[in-house]
């Protein structure tokens, strides 16, 4: 069953064509990565799915529901999690802090319930704190917990940065570069929790450089070259595929 559905969509910035009627589906339970050069247009394709851009033209469907031109915030509430190329955590806070942080929307309590301390806000505070460290220790982080964010590695802190789009019980968790300037350990690391989340019902798509990263992990995946979507399939076709060679690797296959 289709989670995620792209038709036709098209972004314009001052007449450039950043993406071009590029049409595509992601079924549930599945990883699929959009792979291609820089300035193909992967970013901006995310920026469209998460809210962050209205696309000049086309749909985007979840579960069904269209919601393209949906605020962040309202795609989020609606299951959909993304974290960026760069990092978007809070330099001053905790670890932990970080991660309850994204579970903001999960929460019903207002501004004077959680001021004045009142049960209702105690009790989702709680659980929110609880929430949190379950993700800290799925990623590898929970004695990391009360240490200053920037206290970690880079790739501890992108680690950290999944765990808080975790932290909000994505359906579809949008993972922008994830092994972008990690070490090969950290990248074994990130492929085996991925697979975890996978197989515990997320889907997930990502953009991804690092082809190793792609090729073991993906179900599916899409290439995109200067806008358009060149190709499409399993990781086997992909790497078979003369077009993607041609374009995408200058004539060599992906290894």
């Amino acid at each position: 069953m289709s989670i995620l559905e792209v038709r036709e969509v098209t972004q314009e910035f001052g007449g450039l064509l950043a993406v071009d009627k590029v049409s595509f589906q992601v079924q549930e339970g599945t990883v699929v990565s959009v792979i291609g050069p820089n300035g193909a247009g992967k970013t901006t394709l995310f920026n469209i799915i998460s809210g962050v851009y209205a696309p000049t033209a086309g749909q985007v469907l979840l579960r069904g529901k269209e919601i393209q031109g949906n605020k962040p915030f309202q795609s989020a509430g609606l299951g959909l999690t993304r974290t960026f190329q760069n990092l978007q955590l809070f330099s001053r806070m905790t670890v932990l802090e970080n991660v309850m942080a994204g579970r903001h929307l999960r929460t019903a309590s207002g501004f004077f319930a959680s001021a004045l301390r009142l049960p209702q806000a105690m009790r989702e505070e709680r659980l929110t704190r609880e929430k949190a460290i379950s993700c800290l220790q799925r990623v590898g982080l929970e004695e990391y917990a009360e240490r200053p964010v920037t206290s970690l590695s880079f790739g501890e802190q992108r680690l950290a940065e999944i765990a808080r789009a975790m932290v909000m019980e994505p359906a579809l968790l949008l993972l922008d570069e994830p092994a972008s300037g990690l070490n090969p350990a950290e990248k074994i690391q990130l492929v085996g929790l991925l697979r975890q989340l996978r197989d515990t019902g997320v889907t997930i798509l990502l953009v991804e450089h690092d082809m190793n990263t792609v090729m073991e992990l993906s179900d599916r995946v899409i290439v995109l070259y200067l806008g358009r979507k060149i190709a499409e399939g399993t990781p086997a076709e992909i790497q078979q595929d003369e077009m993607v060679v041609a374009a995408y690797l200058g004539g060599e296959k992906i290894c």
